[in-house]
C-alpha cells in the first residue's frame, strides 16, 4: 500500500505513462498527468467497448439474417412439396373420370389409389401444418433481425459522435 502512495503522487511517472500510452496527445494541460491519464485511459476504454459492441452486434445481424433466409428457403421448399402433392391428388381424382375401361382399371386398384389419396391428403395437411410452423419462426426471426440492424445503427451513430469527438479533441490541442 505504501508502494501504491508514492506512484500515485509521482508526476514523473504518470507523464511517462501517458507519453507511454497516449502518444500523440498534447499532455501540457494544467491537470496534473495522473488525472489526464486517468480521463484518457477512461475515454480509450469507453470507445474500445463501443467498438466490441458494434461487432457484436454486427455479427448477430448477420446470423439472423442467414437464418431468414434459411426459413424463406424451408418454406419455399415446403410450398413446393405441397403443390406437388395437391396436383398429383387431383390427378388421381381425375383418373377415376373418363371412359368405361379406365373405370374398371381404377376399379381393380381401388384400394392402392385410396390409399395414396388418404397418404396426400395426409400429407398436404402436414405440409400446411410446416408452413404455419416455418411461418411463425420467419415473422419472429424476422422481428428479431429488425431489432438488431435498428441496435446497430444507434451503436454506429454513437461510435460516430465518439470518434469525431475524439478527432477534434486532437484537433484543438494542435
Amino acid at each position: 500500500m505504501h508502494l501504491r502512495w508514492i506512484l500515485s503522487e509521482e508526476h514523473a511517472l504518470w507523464l511517462k505513462l501517458l507519453l507511454q500510452d497516449f502518444p500523440g496527445k498534447d499532455h501540457s494541460s494544467g491537470r496534473p498527468p495522473k488525472t489526464r491519464y486517468k480521463i484518457l485511459w477512461v475515454r480509450d476504454k469507453f470507445c474500445k467497448l463501443e467498438c466490441y459492441d458494434v461487432r457484436f452486434k454486427t455479427h448477430e445481424v448477420k446470423e439472423r439474417l442467414s437464418n431468414v433466409q434459411i426459413l424463406q428457403r424451408q418454406l419455399a421448399n415446403e410450398n413446393d412439396i405441397m403443390e406437388a402433392s395437391a396436383e398429383e391428388l387431383a390427378n388421381l381424382g381425375r383418373s377415376g373420370e373418363g371412359s368405361v375401361s379406365r373405370e374398371m382399371l381404377v376399379e381393380q386398384f381401388g384400394v392402392i389409389t385410396a390409399g395414396r389419396i388418404n397418404a396426400l391428403e395426409m400429407e398436404i395437411r402436414l405440409c400446411k401444418l410446416q408452413i404455419k410452423c416455418f411461418n411463425n419462426a420467419y415473422k419472429e426471426e424476422k422481428r428479431r433481425l429488425d431489432i438488431a440492424e435498428e441496435q446497430l445503427a444507434s451503436l454506429t451513430t454513437r461510435l460516430g459522435i465518439l470518434k469525431k469527438r475524439k478527432f477534434e479533441l486532437q484537433e484543438n490541442q494542435e
